[in-house]
C-alpha cells in the first residue's frame, strides 16, 4: 500500500519513503510517519481507522511510540 502525505518544504503531496511507521492515536485514528523523497524531511499522514488497518495489514510497521 502506498501512503501519501503533504510535504511542507516541497509544497505538494508526496509518497512516504521507507521506513514508514504507523501509530494508533487515542481517538482511533492512525498516524503514519516517513521521509519525503525530494527533501529528506519527515512527513506525517493522519488517516482513519479503516485506512490505517489496511496499511498495517499490507505490511507497514506498527509501533507503540515513534522513534525520533
Amino acid at each position: 500500500m502506498e501512503l501519501t502525505g503533504y510535504s511542507i518544504k516541497a509544497k505538494k503531496v508526496v509518497t512516504l519513503q521507507p521506513p514508514v511507521e504507523i501509530k494508533k492515536n487515542p481517538n482511533s485514528t492512525y498516524m503514519a510517519k516517513g521521509k519525503c523523497p525530494e527533501t529528506g524531511n519527515t512527513v506525517c499522514a493522519i488517516m482513519n481507522a479503516k485506512k490505517g488497518a489496511e496499511a498495517i495489514a499490507s505490511g507497514v510497521k506498527e509501533v507503540s511510540v515513534f522513534s525520533y
